[in-house]
Formats: structure tokens, sequence, C-alpha cells
């Protein structure tokens, strides 16, 4: 079951308009539930979150600061403003240029917005695995790919990844090869006894795979040989999935 989560700020008390749609929203194939956003958003995998929730109806107004600041790191992201009602096209009207911002003054319009929300995310946001036993590939990885419409996760080896897989639906693998455990070779194998024909990137300094007929072998749909640039990658990922 694929997951879907509400972050919010855990300075600020969720509301039960939203813990209702959470609840009303199980009966579809996600597994939706609210988490607390930490306070040290900057260290924090943003990729983890589909949908963000700010209470705008709230005396303090620090979260707009913190909203703007989530907005530079994921420009993508949708969010939802909880404002006081019948002051939408007051002075909340500027928060409307801020692109992916979503403003509601009504507890009753949040079923179906956030509805609307689940929606489109699910068919939007595909999701990329990246397996590497080095912490700064992987560092790299989350970095690099936080500002882009995928939802990413990492492994450090192949057992983590092949967790991964069974519990998510990812839709392209990138991983390295030469990995202490379970080689990259052997993961790509396990790989395709749980999905045939999804995308498996190799990025890796290993020299086996450079060949067409080893690539069509392992049915792996492109080598990247370390170093590489990670424009490189991006423009793979784009191109096998979109």
């Amino acid at each position: 079951m694929n997951p879907f989560t509400i972050g919010h700020l855990s300075s600020q008390r969720l509301p039960d308009a939203v813990r209702n749609v959470v609840r009303n929203l199980k009966g579809l194939p996600l597994d939706v539930a609210a988490k607390p956003i930490p306070l040290e958003i900057e260290n924090e995998d943003l990729s983890q979150y589909d949908c963000l929730f700010f209470r705008g109806d709230t005396p303090q107004w620090e979260w707009i600061e913190t909203l703007m600041r989530l907005k530079r790191i994921v420009p993508r992201i949708p969010v939802i403003v909880q404002v006081p009602q019948g002051s939408i096209q007051e002075g909340w009207a500027v928060m409307r240029t801020v692109p992916a911002v979503i403003l509601m003054d009504s507890p009753d319009a949040l079923g179906g917005i956030l509805g609307r929300v689940v929606a489109s995310s699910r068919k939007l946001r595909k999701q990329v695995l990246f397996v590497d036993d080095d912490d700064l590939f992987l560092q790299l990885y989350s970095h690099a790919f936080a500002k882009t419409p995928w939802r990413i996760f990492t492994a450090a080896d192949a057992a983590s990844a092949l967790e991964v897989l069974s519990g998510k639906a990812v839709d392209l693998v990138v991983t390295d090869i030469k990995m202490p455990g379970i080689h990259g070779l052997k993961l790509i194998e396990e790989i395709r006894k749980i999905d045939r024909w999804i995308p498996v990137i190799v990025c890796s300094a290993y020299k086996g795979l450079k060949a067409e007929s080893d690539m069509y072998f392992y049915h792996v749909s492109a080598f990247l040989s370390k170093p590489f640039d990670i424009k490189v990658l991006k423009e793979k990922i784009m191109e096998l999935i979109g």
C-alpha cells in the first residue's frame, strides 16, 4: 500500500477537521497519515511528505517563515493553509501568488481539497529508490533530487532495498553494484522476481555492465560510470518514468 503523509507543524495543534478527513481517506488504497514536521526542517527528509498543512488562524505568525522556507526546499509540494473564515479575499490574497498553496477558510471544504490533492499526487508523483553503500552518494541523491517531482527513498544495502521494494510501489531503482552482503547483480535478480519490468539504472565503477549485451542480460535500462554527472542521471530518470 502506498503511503500518503500529511505534514503539519509540531507546534500547531492538528484541527479535528484534518483528523476526520484522514480517517475518511482510509478507504482508499493508500496509507494516509498525519505526521509532525520537526523544528529542524533543514535536516529533515521532506520527500517523505506528500502534502503540508498549516494553520493561519492562530495568533502566532512564525509559521509563515517556516512555510516560505519549506517552499524554497520543495517548491512543488502542495500546501493547504487554513485561514480565518471570510478572510481569503482580504490580506490573505497575496498567499495565492505562492506556487501550490491552497487557501481554505472553512473546515467543511477540507475534505474536497485534500481528496483532490491526494488523487493528483498519486497520479503524478513517481517513486524512485536509490541504493548505495556509500553514505556520501546517498546524501548526494537526497540533496540533488529533493526538488524534483519524484518521491525519493534511499537504502544503504541490498537487503534494505528489498525491504523498501516489498512495501512501496517503486517506479524506478538506481543502484550501485559493489556492495557488502548481497552483490548488486544479485539485487537486480531479486528485483526481477518482484517486478520484471521496473527500470533499473546502475551507477557504479563496476566495469562488467558497460556492454549492451550485459545490460540486456540483467535487464538494466542504463549504466552510468562513477563519477557521473547528476544532470545526466536526472535526464535518464525523466526519460524512463517522466
